[in-house]
């Protein structure tokens, strides 16, 4: 059995000490995701903090899959918990500034030129992606920026493999 089926199990069995692990391995994920969905780290902050309370609760229900991680189970909690969110307050779209937090948190004191081209690359793809309809904004974050496969990326959205190859080609199509 993997170190992650063994966390997995012990976690279905009530030991806090093993969802720690699972959150500390899996929250940044979660985190990233919310936070492209909402632009906003305070809101992004309370969504994941729902997501591992759903998740914890909802533990003993986790079946494990081969060649699915606990990610995905988590990503569809939380894709699903920003959904509740947008649909009990009112949605508030906007594109951040240039600084974005979490690639600033990722970066390792880049020289000023390197930071100004990687905000503004960063600006350029927020306003690419902003124009694609929702299902292909989350394949497009899902796929590229989190680096999970499109197996995966189907397990999270309830859909097939097949379909998520054809929503990423046709997002990527509309991104060229």
């Amino acid at each position: 059995m993997l170190e992650e089926e063994k966390l997995i199990e012990k976690a279905k069995k009530g030991d806090i000490l093993a969802f720690e692990k699972i959150y500390r391995k899996h929250g940044p994920k979660v985190f990233r995701f919310l936070y492209w969905k909402t632009s906003d780290i305070e809101t992004t902050k309370d969504l994941v903090q729902e997501v591992f309370l759903k998740a914890f609760k909802k533990i003993k229900s986790f079946k494990i899959k081969k060649g699915v991680s606990i990610s995905c189970w988590l990503l569809r909690i939380a894709r699903n918990t920003v959904i509740d969110f947008y649909r009990t307050s009112k949605p508030t779209y906007s594109l951040e500034a240039l600084e974005d937090p979490v690639l600033k948190l990722a970066s390792t004191q880049p020289l000023p030129s390197q930071l100004t081209q990687r905000n503004l690359e960063n600006e350029r793809l927020k306003k690419a992606l902003a124009k694609l309809p929702e299902i292909q904004r989350e394949v497009i974050v899902l796929r590229f920026i989190e680096g999970l496969s499109s197996k995966e990326v189907g397990e999270i959205l309830k859909k097939s493999d097949g379909a998520i190859r054809i929503i990423q080609y046709r997002a990527l199509k509309k991104l060229r």
